[in-house]
């Protein structure tokens, strides 16, 4: 602890220099000047019986916690709730976000930093989501009597709190008052540690996904224009996705594409536009004869699944697959690029249910897809796979929010 908190003092320093030289690290410092004049504006929060605190890295984490979040705002109106996150990409998305009292950037795990926002803040209870283990704010926490939790919580064998040099991580993780967890491996792994505060529940997305699909209404004119055609959606993509799909799409005359992309910049939207010979998002009025559409804002890609035949989900060709339960929970088979997605427990579960497919080029993605689309048969059984897949295993909110009352009634 002694080693850790001189790097914690020591780092606002040179990250003040680095910002010198490195545009992201200028941007991170601009993140945590706001962080300090946001800390002392939870003074003004309203003085309501409880109050809460979440804690998401990302926007990521934000949507595993986004159903406690919502449960608990079901539950009790009257409760405050303060978001906090570490990214500005989560910040600048969710900084509205209707659900919360507070929308605030944390400040660095730092010993005068992490005591005064908790003294600050005066919360009765604390969720962190998925991977958030600071060791100061865990240890003020555990000093000040105050319950805290991990929720969606998920260790693989090769974590910094299982290296020789983790100890610190892993005293964190310990002085938690309870963890909520997705996997075996990670029971496994707590219980090698001798934690007995452990609730193997699942993960919180799958309870997000299947309530958002109950909720989402088709869009009307894109059902218009897809008409009578079979229509893939792919979401999250990047460049080499991207690349993919124009393959497939040309090989594929009959099929309609929706591309939703990951980046959603001018320059990257018109190169898509360009490049697809497709109609914009924004401007499918008047609908046009266009085979493809690309979605140039963000906020649709639910929706839209919600009129797929076939998904396909970006990320997996470079640091990661992105969420392809929000796909599944609608029923459909699912593509995606088969270099980075064994992380991720949704991926291997549909693979192994022959509903998901890791594929290397265009021509595996057009096997498939046209295996899917010529036997309707094996399509809807699929389908149905898929959306069972989602419901088996929803249903870890509800057991994390009792949890959290019998702290706070």
């Amino acid at each position: 602890m002694i080693f850790y908190r001189i790097i914690a003092y020591l780092a606002p320093f040179f990250l003040k220099i680095g910002a010198v030289f490195l545009p992201k690290l200028k941007d991170f410092n601009a993140t945590q000047v706001l962080a300090k004049s946001q800390m002392l504006s939870l003074y003004s929060l309203p003085k309501t019986e409880k109050i809460v605190w979440f804690h998401c890295a990302s926007l990521g984490e934000f949507e595993q916690g986004r159903p406690v979040i919502e449960a608990l705002r079901f539950q009790n109106l009257s409760l405050t709730i303060v978001l906090s996150f570490f990214s500005s990409s989560g910040y600048a998305i969710r900084k509205n976000y209707d659900q919360v009292n507070k929308v605030v950037y944390l400040p660095l795990d730092h010993p005068v930093n992490s005591l005064k926002f908790l003294e600050i803040l005066k919360p009765d209870f604390a969720i962190f989501v998925k991977y958030e283990f600071w060791p100061f704010y865990t240890l003020y926490l555990k000093q000040l009597d105050i319950p805290f939790i991990g929720i969606s919580v998920i260790l693989r064998q090769n974590h910094i709190a299982n290296k020789f040099y983790g100890g610190i991580i892993k005293n964190s993780i310990k002085r938690f008052s309870s963890l909520f967890i997705q996997d075996n491996e990670t029971l496994k792994m707590l219980n090698s540690w001798g934690l007995e505060n452990i609730n193997l529940v699942g993960d919180t997305r799958f309870d997000r996904v299947l309530d958002l699909s109950n909720k989402v209404l088709p869009n009307e004119l894109i059902q218009n224009w897809k008409g009578e055609n079979q229509l893939i959606v792919a979401g999250s993509t990047w460049a080499e996705d991207e690349t993919l799909l124009f393959s497939l799409f040309e090989n594929l005359p009959n099929i309609k594409l929706i591309i939703v992309p990951h980046e959603i910049d001018l320059e990257h939207i018109t190169h898509l536009k360009q490049k697809f010979s497709a109609q914009l998002f924004s401007e499918i009025e008047p609908l046009t004869n266009n085979r493809c559409i690309v979605v140039d804002s963000i906020g649709h890609l639910s929706s839209l699944y919600k009129m797929a035949d076939i998904a396909y989900v970006g990320g997996a060709f470079g640091k990661g697959l992105h969420n392809i339960l929000e796909a599944a929970t609608y029923g459909m088979p699912i593509i995606f690029g088969n270099k980075n997605y064994q992380k991720f427990n949704e991926a291997l579960a549909l693979i192994n249910l022959k509903v998901a497919f890791a594929v290397s080029d265009y021509t595996e993605a057009q096997k498939i897809v046209e295996t899917f689309l010529t036997d309707s048969n094996l399509l809807k059984t699929t389908s149905i796979t898929a959306k069972n897949y989602v419901s088996k295993n929803a249903g870890a909110t509800l057991k994390i929010t009792k949890y959290i009352w019998k702290y706070l009634s």
